[in-house]
């Protein structure tokens, strides 16, 4: 697997997946004039590692894939390659439950989660070092290309046409802004968790969960858009609900305290950026 991995050797970090959406923001939030693109095995001895590179696909061979380059990171970590890692794991480790907390007994809903599942116990049981689990809300923020629906919210913004709600909109989960999640991380990179072998685990969103109606409602108001309502046979968005029971690193500092907050300067810039007036 191409890890897509970019170092920076002035601040002896290492990023996979840094040209995806999270790990490319990440970048430039941490100084992207400093990262350049480097195999990850050639980063110089002793670096922090954020781990994203992942393949999200629902397939066997993704999984076995993720879990090979996983492997492989947590040897290198034993060789004294990385000081420390953070490996990006995600909410999609929990069953459909509201406020599921880091006790909560993980689950491997499908090939992708089950990467997750078992990526983490090898980074934390092989590594050696000091690594922490995060447990990643949804993400968004401008720009993103992953998932149809906030891509959706941004093109009604930019076109200033109707938001679309299909069926009843119930899928409900906890979200993070793409800014506030590079904040977290870049803490984790330099913060105290403890000796060689210290495996300590996130759940890092807003404490306010929401579903895709309640969201639309927010984007609208704020936005002055109308919703207009597209009927889905046998609706089962009642049945979507996965949200997690939030647990920051203590002195962790955020843009937003709470994901409408988040959320209500996510369509303002989208706004702003394009000369619309919203109320």
């Amino acid at each position: 697997m191409d890890l897509r991995c970019k170092y920076s050797p002035s601040l002896g970090v290492a990023v996979t997946g840094s040209t995806g959406y999270i790990g490319s923001r990440l970048v430039t939030f941490l100084g992207a004039d400093g990262f350049l693109p480097c195999p990850i095995d050639e980063v110089d001895p002793g670096a922090a590692l954020v781990h994203l590179g992942a393949d999200v696909a629902d397939t066997r061979e993704a999984m076995l894939a993720n879990l090979a380059a996983d492997s492989w990171l947590a040897e290198l970590a034993q060789k004294g390659k990385f000081s420390r890692i953070v490996y990006a794991s995600g909410n999609n480790v929990y069953p459909r439950a509201l406020e599921c907390r880091l006790e909560e007994q993980t689950r491997c809903n499908d090939y992708y989660s089950a990467s997750k599942v078992f990526g983490e116990r090898i980074i934390a049981e092989f590594s050696r070092v000091p690594t922490v689990s995060v447990r990643i809300a949804d993400v968004f923020g401008v720009g993103q290309k992953h998932g149809n629906f906030f891509r959706a919210i941004e093109q009604s913004l930019t076109s200033a046409t109707p938001l679309k709600q299909f069926g009843l909109g119930l899928k409900r989960r906890t979200y993070i802004h793409v800014d506030d999640l590079c904040a977290i991380l870049q803490y984790l990179l330099t913060g105290n968790f403890g000796a060689a072998g210290v495996h300590t685990v996130f759940n890092v969103g807003y404490p306010d969960s929401a579903s895709v109606a309640e969201i639309l409602k927010i984007v609208a108001r704020v936005a002055n858009l109308p919703v207009q309502e597209v009927s889905v046979a046998e609706d089962r968005s009642a049945l979507d609900v996965r949200t997690m029971q939030v647990l920051l690193p203590a002195d962790a500092v955020l843009s937003w305290s709470n994901f409408e907050d988040a959320l209500t300067a996510y369509v303002r810039q989208i706004i702003a950026s394009r000369g619309y007036k919203h109320s």
